[in-house]
């Protein structure tokens, strides 16, 4: 049995069995509130005009949206905005029809972001969900969104982020500095030979975005005297030329002779070129007018000592090949951060439930690979695993943290009204035509992003089943520890139930008290109890044509860089989870 809510319902709740625990425990999300960060959520109409186009009255008078949706915070720039969030909030309305939806752009800058994850979290969201990364994030020490995460878990809000949708394209590893004619550079060779420029090969895209962090501390987290050294991503064309600045001097652009330049990016017209007492990040784009050109890479320290590790991740373009293999986790940011829970993502149509459906194009199949039981991984979905260097102060730490993250994997591919571009995957209409652009089709929404919203949902039924979403008949619900000399731990045993108004929520705050009454089960047990829940996979599967193109190399108990724990089980997970509300069994 299913619930249909709207014109569309995504396949993602009945990817999860979210559908099954909805019809047989009737779990709806009533008085509970999901908090979504994305790009926008209600756009000035022209900018979506030309596709299909529904508007957020027309959602919510067609069923696809709640009619209890607050806007905290929208995009400033409506005319480059695609509403993203809407799509989300429409995800988590079919999982549960009844939970309001409360909305913060995050695209008004970092600070604003991490703002309004605090924000959403004292509006009263129960859970929390976001789909962006800012690349100049920091990758070794947890930045402000990460902070910001960190203490909604804290306040007794779970938070899930998207992984993000960058694969493996990343490098990592420790800096072995060697000395060459250039300059202080990166030894790729890892044996007795030295070679210090790893040749690659564009994939034929105009631009290459790397964005590079070394390990020193980052003046955005924590102060004076942030980063002491300067290290640089410098290009070499295949004849060993210098690839030219495409902005020499910072002013007008010059077409270079080789058709080979590069740039960094720039924050507020300032270059993203970290060192110097600031963020040890570097943004650099190179240009390919050639197309597909063959190129050197390389690491130089241009001042202060060098690095003991240095990673980049790209983010737009890529590689065809590469002499020194670029397949590192990709995952960073604030879904790296401890209190929050990154998501991979796997194609509904890549899931068990979906085996058979007429309605679902045979992939896997056709690509003479057996069926993704219970689900194979996007091919784009990130990989986690990047270490954690510094805590928040600027200190290394001891040994790096690295943290077991994307904690789960989730449904993505799933049908929207409006968001973005049908896939030829599906049949909505049944008629046996499977093509995109199809009338009387649905976009489909692809990517982390749309993974992270159905995760979120099963967090948020599991509030349900406890009864202790934050407001209750107008007022909130809070818990004043008591707390115990050198023990933060279980804050919410034996402490006391309030009931304040929301104008007291912050003085409240302060004082030390929780969001959610005290019978609130804390965010890191949902986690925990969706973790073991899941259900391990072993394949991650090209979405083009469904050939597997990895497998996974588990690390214990299920556990994986690349799928972690494995797909979401939300019937698995309430069951679960009810025996650890009445048996305290984590």
């Amino acid at each position: 049995a299913t619930t249909n809510v709207g014109l569309v319902t995504s396949q993602g709740d009945r990817s999860m069995r979210t559908d099954i625990v909805r019809t047989n425990l009737g779990f709806t999300g009533k008085g509970l509130t999901v908090g979504v960060l994305s790009d926008s959520f209600a756009c000035d109409p022209g900018t979506l005009a030309g596709g299909p186009y529904t508007t957020p009255a027309e959602d919510i008078a067609n069923g696809d949206l709640p009619a209890n949706v607050t806007i905290l915070s929208d995009f400033l720039d409506q005319s480059n905005c695609i509403d993203e969030g809407r799509a989300m909030a429409q995800l988590i309305h079919d999982v549960l029809p009844d939970a309001a939806i409360a909305f913060y752009s995050a695209f008004n800058g970092e600070a604003d972001f991490a703002q309004g994850i605090v924000e959403l979290a004292k509006a009263g969201a129960d859970v929390i969900v976001d789909d962006v990364i800012y690349f100049a994030e920091p990758m070794f020490q947890d930045g402000i969104i990460a902070q910001a995460a960190d203490e909604a878990a804290r306040l007794g809000v779970p938070y899930y982020s998207s992984n993000g949708n960058r694969a493996r394209d990343a490098f990592q590893d420790a800096y072995r500095a060697v000395n060459t004619p250039d300059g202080l550079f990166h030894d790729f060779d890892p044996g007795p030979g030295v070679d210090y420029l790893n040749t690659v090969t564009l994939n034929g895209a105009l631009q290459t975005n790397l964005t590079l962090n070394w390990d020193s501390p980052n003046f955005s987290v924590s102060g004076a005297p942030g980063a002491q050294n300067d290290v640089d991503i410098i290009m070499f064309d295949q004849a060993g030329v210098r690839v030219a600045d495409c902005f020499p001097g910072g002013g007008p652009f010059v077409f270079p002779a080789n058709g080979l330049c590069q740039f960094q990016f720039t924050d507020g017209g300032v270059p993203l070129d970290g060192g110097m007492g600031g963020d040890a990040i570097e943004l650099v784009s190179l240009v390919d007018f050639n197309g597909g050109s063959t190129v050197q890479i390389g690491f130089e320290t241009q001042s202060g000592a060098a690095p003991g590790f240095v990673k980049f991740v790209v983010f737009g373009g890529g590689f065809a090949a590469a002499e020194y293999a670029i397949n590192a986790p990709s995952g960073y940011g604030h879904n790296n951060a401890q209190g929050a829970e990154g998501v991979g993502a796997a194609a509904f149509y890549f899931t068990e439930e979906f085996i058979g459906d007429p309605n679902t194009l045979p992939l896997r199949a056709q690509a003479g690979e057996p069926e993704c039981v219970p689900a194979c991984l996007n091919d784009f979905s990130s990989a986690g695993g990047t270490p954690i260097f510094f805590d928040t102060a600027g200190n290394r730490l001891r040994r790096p943290d690295i943290r077991k993250k994307p904690g789960l994997t989730a449904p993505d591919g799933t049908n929207t009204s409006f968001f973005f571009s049908d896939t030829s995957r599906d049949d909505d209409d049944g008629d046996g035509v499977f093509q995109s652009g199809e009338p009387g089709e649905f976009p489909n929404f692809f990517g982390t992003s749309a993974a992270a919203p159905h995760a979120a949902a099963v967090a948020a039924m599991m509030i349900d089943s406890e009864d202790t979403q934050i407001i209750q008949n107008g007022q909130y619900r809070m818990c004043k520890p008591k707390r115990r000399q050198g023990n933060t731990k279980n804050l919410r045993k034996n402490g006391k139930d309030l009931s304040v108004p929301a104008a007291q929520v912050d003085a409240m705050i302060a004082q030390g008290a929780l969001l959610g009454p005290c019978s609130r089960t804390e965010p890191a047990e949902i986690y925990k109890v969706m973790r073991k829940t899941a259900q391990n996979m072993t394949v991650r599967a090209s979405n083009g044509t469904g050939a597997t193109i990895q497998t996974f190399n588990e690390l214990g108990n299920g556990f994986d860089f690349d799928s972690g724990y494995g797909f979401i089980d939300a019937v698995a997970a309430l069951k679960k989870f009810g025996a650890l509300n009445d048996d305290d069994d984590d």
